[in-house]
């Protein structure tokens, strides 16, 4: 997954956080780097290191991790449609799974059941219903 740098700023000041602090802090770590084009670097060992400590969250199943990224588990969380208090962040991308021309539809009123969702970064999925549902500001 690319990100740019700006993305990266939208998505830390969107959480809550002091962007430029935090970006200057994980560099100054060699956490990670900014290329030429402006996108960012992380070493796969770091971002295996990130993922396994959200799978190691929870034993109870995805629906109690902070942060989902498995369609596969995401779907089945939507489709059962129960409240949560543990998910704060979802990256949903449907575009691996189809072309290009198909469209999957998901209601805003799933989302709306997660209580401390900060982040909801979705492509190839159109959200049906009324967007005002969701939260405007960090939980």
């Amino acid at each position: 997954m690319e990100i740019t740098k700006e993305e990266v700023v939208d998505v830390l000041k969107g959480c809550g956080l002091n962007a430029e602090a935090a970006l200057r802090v994980l560099r100054q770590k060699s956490l990670f780097k900014f290329l030429s084009d402006n996108t960012l670097w992380m070493h796969d060992q770091i971002r295996d290191m990130g993922t396994q400590m959200v799978l190691e969250e929870s034993g109870e199943g995805p629906g109690m991790r902070s942060r989902l990224w498995d369609r596969g588990e995401i779907m089945p969380l939507l489709n059962n449609m129960k409240e949560t208090t543990s998910i704060r962040g979802i990256v949903l991308d449907f575009k691996k799974k189809f072309d290009e021309s198909s469209v999957i539809t998901i209601s805003v009123e799933h989302f709306v059941l997660m209580k401390k969702l900060r982040l909801l970064q979705i492509s190839h999925v159109e959200l049906q219903g009324n967007l005002n549902l969701l939260p405007a500001d960090p939980a």
